[in-house]
Protein backbone atom coordinates (compact mmCIF):
# COMPACT_ATOMS: atom_id res chain seq x y z
CA UNK A 1 0.00 0.00 0.00
CA UNK A 2 2.86 2.37 0.87
CA UNK A 3 4.37 1.83 -2.57
CA UNK A 4 1.10 2.75 -4.31
CA UNK A 5 0.95 6.03 -2.35
CA UNK A 6 4.47 6.92 -3.46
CA UNK A 7 3.63 6.19 -7.08
CA UNK A 8 0.48 8.33 -6.86
CA UNK A 9 2.43 11.18 -5.25
CA UNK A 10 5.16 10.98 -7.90
CA UNK A 11 2.56 11.00 -10.69
CA UNK A 12 0.82 14.01 -9.13
CA UNK A 13 4.13 15.87 -8.88
CA UNK A 14 4.87 15.14 -12.55
CA UNK A 15 1.38 16.29 -13.53
CA UNK A 16 1.82 19.55 -11.63
CA UNK A 17 5.23 20.12 -13.24
CA UNK A 18 3.83 19.47 -16.73
CA UNK A 19 0.85 21.78 -16.19
CA UNK A 20 3.04 24.52 -14.71
CA UNK A 21 5.58 24.25 -17.55
CA UNK A 22 2.80 24.52 -20.13
CA UNK A 23 1.45 27.68 -18.53
CA UNK A 24 4.87 29.28 -18.25
CA UNK A 25 5.64 28.52 -21.88
CA UNK A 26 2.32 30.01 -22.97
CA UNK A 27 2.88 33.14 -20.89
CA UNK A 28 6.35 33.60 -22.39
CA UNK A 29 5.20 33.07 -25.98
CA UNK A 30 5.87 36.28 -27.93
CA UNK A 31 2.73 38.18 -28.70
CA UNK A 32 2.05 41.04 -31.04
CA UNK A 33 2.35 44.49 -29.53
CA UNK A 34 -1.22 45.00 -30.74
CA UNK A 35 -3.90 42.44 -29.90
CA UNK A 36 -5.95 42.52 -33.09
CA UNK A 37 -8.77 40.54 -31.48
CA UNK A 38 -9.40 43.47 -29.11
CA UNK A 39 -9.22 46.25 -31.69
CA UNK A 40 -12.39 48.39 -31.62
CA UNK A 41 -13.53 50.79 -34.32
CA UNK A 42 -14.60 53.38 -31.75
CA UNK A 43 -10.96 53.63 -30.59
CA UNK A 44 -9.75 54.42 -34.12
CA UNK A 45 -9.33 57.95 -35.42
CA UNK A 46 -8.49 56.94 -39.00
CA UNK A 47 -6.94 54.26 -41.18
CA UNK A 48 -4.88 54.90 -44.29
CA UNK A 49 -4.28 52.10 -46.75
CA UNK A 50 -1.19 52.19 -48.94
CA UNK A 51 -0.88 49.91 -51.95
CA UNK A 52 2.56 48.77 -53.09
CA UNK A 53 3.10 46.92 -56.34
CA UNK A 54 5.36 43.92 -56.75
CA UNK A 55 8.20 46.26 -57.73
CA UNK A 56 8.30 48.05 -54.39
CA UNK A 57 10.76 50.95 -54.54
CA UNK A 58 10.01 52.57 -51.19
CA UNK A 59 7.10 54.64 -52.42
CA UNK A 60 3.45 53.69 -52.40
CA UNK A 61 1.62 53.38 -55.70
CA UNK A 62 -1.64 54.70 -54.26
CA UNK A 63 -3.24 55.46 -50.93
CA UNK A 64 -6.66 56.06 -49.49
CA UNK A 65 -8.20 56.96 -46.15
CA UNK A 66 -10.79 54.35 -45.23
CA UNK A 67 -14.37 55.43 -44.66
CA UNK A 68 -16.14 54.64 -41.37
CA UNK A 69 -17.88 51.72 -43.07
CA UNK A 70 -14.59 50.36 -44.37
CA UNK A 71 -13.04 50.76 -40.91
CA UNK A 72 -15.90 48.70 -39.41
CA UNK A 73 -15.35 45.93 -41.98
CA UNK A 74 -11.57 46.06 -41.53
CA UNK A 75 -11.93 45.70 -37.74
CA UNK A 76 -14.38 42.82 -38.18
CA UNK A 77 -11.73 40.96 -40.18
CA UNK A 78 -8.77 41.96 -37.97
CA UNK A 79 -10.63 40.77 -34.85
CA UNK A 80 -10.44 37.25 -36.31
CA UNK A 81 -6.67 37.31 -36.98
CA UNK A 82 -4.61 34.99 -34.79
CA UNK A 83 -0.93 35.87 -34.59
CA UNK A 84 1.54 33.53 -32.93
CA UNK A 85 5.32 33.41 -32.81
CA UNK A 86 7.62 36.07 -34.17
CA UNK A 87 9.21 35.49 -37.57
CA UNK A 88 12.52 37.04 -38.61
CA UNK A 89 12.29 39.58 -41.41
CA UNK A 90 14.59 37.41 -43.53
CA UNK A 91 12.25 34.43 -43.21
CA UNK A 92 8.99 36.38 -43.52
CA UNK A 93 7.03 35.33 -46.59
CA UNK A 94 5.61 37.95 -48.91
CA UNK A 95 2.58 37.77 -51.16
CA UNK A 96 3.95 40.00 -53.93
CA UNK A 97 1.81 43.11 -54.19
CA UNK A 98 0.67 44.26 -50.79
CA UNK A 99 -1.23 46.80 -48.80
CA UNK A 100 -0.01 48.44 -45.65
CA UNK A 101 -2.48 49.98 -43.25
CA UNK A 102 -1.56 52.81 -40.89
CA UNK A 103 -4.04 52.72 -38.03
CA UNK A 104 -4.20 55.92 -35.98
CA UNK A 105 -5.88 55.48 -32.62
CA UNK A 106 -7.82 58.30 -30.93
CA UNK A 107 -5.06 58.54 -28.31
CA UNK A 108 -2.54 59.28 -31.09
CA UNK A 109 -0.87 55.85 -31.09
CA UNK A 110 -0.13 54.54 -34.57
CA UNK A 111 0.20 50.96 -35.76
CA UNK A 112 1.43 49.87 -39.16
CA UNK A 113 -0.17 46.60 -40.28
CA UNK A 114 0.83 44.58 -43.31
CA UNK A 115 -1.26 41.42 -43.76
CA UNK A 116 0.40 38.50 -45.50
CA UNK A 117 1.39 34.91 -44.84
CA UNK A 118 3.54 36.44 -42.15
CA UNK A 119 1.69 39.41 -40.67
CA UNK A 120 3.70 42.55 -39.97
CA UNK A 121 2.81 44.77 -37.00
CA UNK A 122 5.02 47.86 -36.96
CA UNK A 123 8.54 46.46 -37.44
CA UNK A 124 7.85 42.87 -36.35
CA UNK A 125 6.58 39.90 -38.35
CA UNK A 126 4.34 37.26 -36.75
CA UNK A 127 3.10 33.90 -37.96
CA UNK A 128 -0.45 34.39 -39.25
CA UNK A 129 -1.97 31.25 -37.76
CA UNK A 130 -5.34 31.36 -39.52
CA UNK A 131 -4.07 32.79 -42.83
CA UNK A 132 -5.82 30.12 -44.93
CA UNK A 133 -9.15 30.86 -43.29
CA UNK A 134 -8.99 34.67 -43.60
CA UNK A 135 -6.89 35.50 -46.65
CA UNK A 136 -9.85 35.49 -49.06
CA UNK A 137 -11.74 37.89 -46.76
CA UNK A 138 -8.71 40.18 -46.57
CA UNK A 139 -8.13 40.25 -50.33
CA UNK A 140 -11.83 40.82 -51.00
CA UNK A 141 -11.79 43.72 -48.55
CA UNK A 142 -8.62 45.16 -50.12
CA UNK A 143 -10.22 45.08 -53.55
CA UNK A 144 -13.09 47.33 -52.39
CA UNK A 145 -11.01 50.47 -52.57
Amino acid sequence: MERKKRIVIILLVFAVIIIWTGRVMKINMPESELDLTKLKSEDIEKIHGYFYSDSYNGENDSSVELTRGQIEKFIEIMNQVKLTKKVSEKKARSNGASITYTVTMKDGTQYVLRPGQDFKVNDTYYKFQNYDMLWDKITTFMSTW
